[in-house]
């Protein structure tokens, strides 16, 4: 019996992050609340629980997608739009890679003219 339930909240919290890539951020906090207020309702009967917790589940899950999109759409407009020329100061993160047609290594950026959002990573293709 416990294993359907948790299978039916997998299914709820993964159709929740399909769905939520959408949203934005205006979508992420009444999400979290009713999340939070439909996993915290109690609820008489035979199934409402967990039908209620699915429930939560899934609005949950919209919230964290509309989140993780408005986080990564506020990092990428933080990069250059224009292909200017770059200077970086970095570490080299990984190896080389040797196996398409042009080595790759990837660089953590320390510092750079024009300036990056921190922590950001450039894979660059070796000559």
């Amino acid at each position: 019996m416990a294993s359907r339930n948790a299978v039916a909240l997998a299914v709820a919290l993964w159709l929740g992050l399909a769905l939520g890539t959408h949203g934005g951020s205006f979508a992420a906090i009444p999400c979290v609340v009713a999340g939070a207020a439909a996993a915290l309702v109690p609820v008489r009967g035979r199934h409402p629980g967990a039908f209620a917790l699915a429930i939560s589940f899934a609005l949950l899950g919209v919230a964290r997608s509309a989140a993780i999109t408005a986080r990564d759409d506020a990092a990428l407009a933080g990069f250059p739009h224009s292909t200017t020329m770059t200077r970086l100061v970095a570490v080299i993160a990984e190896p080389p890679r040797l196996e398409g047609d042009q080595p790759a290594t990837v660089l953590a950026v320390i510092a750079s003219a024009p300036r990056l959002p921190r922590g950001t990573r450039v894979r660059v293709h070796l000559p």
